[in-house]
């Protein structure tokens, strides 16, 4: 479940930078089966150049008395170019029965050291930090995705998403009309490496859905949603 979790943050990725001084403070439900299976927070600012975000998935309702899960972390960086680019990440996963805290320290755009704490020991297939130039780190993404933004940056792009083992890649269509005066755009995350054989063989691709809506020209995320191994998520703003 911990693995999960961690994955879906990484799945809430983003394909829109927030404008400069912009600031949000937003709070999700997340569903599964009709259930209430956890909560989404997303702190994140942008002043001139900087910007710094912390986001939060935890678990909840029914699921909560069987399941521990929490998944927290921070980042922050600059803004070249109009694109995102981290300098520190820091998570802490819980699953409740191990607990770990990943850092992440960037040079030029590309993660330069990797540490966890506890140790974790190494696998084969883990994908290394030297090819990871360009990605962003799931925080950084989570906060580009869900801060508000102009229409035409909203949607219609790719972002490679680094967590420190895992490399993934989202793809987000052009936006298209939805019901009651909203705006949807389908997206694909797909596991690219530091996966294992048994994951790739298992699944690669995992559609989803972002679901806006428009006031004077900003773009709104309302809701989201994604098929999983455990079946369709769905997160629905407070």
């Amino acid at each position: 479940m911990r693995g999960f979790w961690v994955w879906g943050m990484a799945m809430l990725m983003a394909l829109a930078w927030p404008a400069a001084g912009a600031e949000t403070s937003q709070r999700y439900d997340v569903y599964a089966g009709g259930l209430k299976i956890g909560t989404l927070g997303l702190d994140g600012r942008v002043s001139g150049s900087r910007y710094a975000a912390s986001g939060r998935v935890a678990g909840g309702g029914l699921i909560g008395v069987f399941v521990t899960f929490d998944f927290s972390g921070t980042s922050q960086g600059s803004i070249e170019g109009g694109r995102l680019r981290p300098e520190a990440y820091e998570a802490r996963s819980d699953d409740g029965k191990t607990a770990r805290t990943t850092r992440m320290r960037y040079q030029g755009g590309r993660p330069v050291s990797v540490t966890f704490d506890p140790e974790r020991k190494p696998r084969d297939y883990d994908a290394a930090a030297s090819g990871q130039a360009g990605t962003l780190d799931p925080i950084a993404a989570t906060f580009a995705l869900l801060a508000e933004a102009p229409v035409g940056a909203a949607c219609g792009r790719s972002v490679e998403v680094y967590d420190g083992r895992r490399r993934s890649r989202l793809t987000v269509a052009p936006r298209q009309a939805g019901r009651d005066g909203t705006f949807v755009c389908d997206g694909t995350y797909t596991r690219v490496d530091g996966f294992s054989d048994k994951l790739m063989a298992e699944r690669q691709t995992f559609p989803f859905t972002l679901i806006f809506r428009e006031t004077a020209g900003v773009m709104q995320v309302v809701r989201f949603e994604t098929q999983t191994t455990f079946g369709r998520v769905s997160a629905i703003r407070r």
